[in-house]
């Protein structure tokens, strides 16, 4: 359980507010909007071991019937494996935004699968 200090929106989250994700996923209300998060850990359960009471971390809340549970709250609950500890640099507003939008952009770099762009031996720069 994480007390919110910050909470990420994303299109989804716009999606499941207008109503277009209802007849793909079965709701229950009262629902809370919000996937990602950031905030200071508030109880583990048991066998979680990476984080600990008083760490700051951000994660998500997975995207799965029933939509019902958020972030735009001042606690929530984040799966363990969503959650990492927030770097002390990085601030909890930052921290909230990245994880499905950083998601997102690792996805479309594996899916390229870029190559370092090959040097040509004995070019000259004008």
């Amino acid at each position: 359980m994480v007390r919110v200090k910050a909470a990420g929106l994303n299109a989804i989250d716009n999606a499941i507010a207008a109503g277009m994700m209802a007849a793909m996923l079965s709701h229950e209300y009262p629902l809370v909007l919000g996937r990602d998060a950031a905030g200071v850990v508030e109880a583990i359960g048991a066998g979680v071991d990476h984080v600990q009471v008083g760490d700051e971390v951000f994660g998500h809340v997975l995207l799965a019937p029933p939509v019902q549970a958020g972030t735009l709250a001042d606690y929530a609950l984040l799966p363990a494996a969503s959650v990492t500890v927030k770097p002390a640099e990085l601030d909890f507003v930052t921290a909230a935004a990245l994880p499905l939008a950083g998601a997102a952009a690792v996805a479309a770099v594996d899916a390229i699968s870029p190559e370092p762009y090959p040097q040509v031996s004995g070019s000259s720069s004008m």
